[in-house]
């Protein structure tokens, strides 16, 4: 998902987090690299974590099945 974001980005000329990633392997600028990566892989653990917590209270067996198990 991430890595298209980087192809639509670079294709399309859309300034961003994937162009500048880009740039930085170009130019071998490490730590704008690290940090490019840090910055992509946190906003896809905490998407991942909205959506985890929304699909849990908006179905009610997810729910459910959470306090069935924290009771035991």
């Amino acid at each position: 998902m991430l890595g298209g974001v980087v192809l639509i980005e670079t294709i399309f000329s859309i300034p961003g987090l994937g162009v500048y990633l880009i740039s930085g392997i170009q130019l071998r600028d490490y730590n704008a690299v690290q940090g490019c990566l840090i910055v992509i892989a946190f906003l896809l653990c905490a998407i991942m974590l909205i959506t985890d917590v929304v699909y849990a209270y908006v179905d009610p067996r997810i729910r459910a099945r959470y306090v069935r198990k924290k009771a035991d």
